[in-house]
């Protein structure tokens, strides 16, 4: 399944990483307040690179048959550490 999303990656402070993220990095995803998530990649709409501390619209491709629907927060994982938050705009 393919959702528009908006996501705001945590500052350098928080994330604990300077580092870029390149379009189509996959990530755990979950719904606040799951405890079991999904593995998801984000397409980024507007640039292939985003930074700690971005904001930016992303297409997400969900690999998994999952319960999410437009509206719903989420938090995004990258090796088990916290990166970001989002929210589901829009289903595909």
């Amino acid at each position: 399944m393919v959702f528009d999303v908006v996501l705001a990656f945590l500052p350098e402070e928080a994330a604990g990483s300077r580092s870029p993220v390149s379009k189509g990095t996959r990530f755990l995803v979950l719904a606040i307040g799951e405890r079991k998530g999904v593995l998801a990649a984000f397409d980024f709409l507007e640039t292939d690179y985003v930074f700690p501390g971005d904001k930016v619209r992303a297409a997400m491709t969900v690999f998994d048959d999952s319960r999410f629907y437009a509206g719903l927060d989420f938090e995004f994982y990258n090796a088990g550490v916290l990166t970001g938050h989002g929210t589901i705009t829009h289903l595909r």
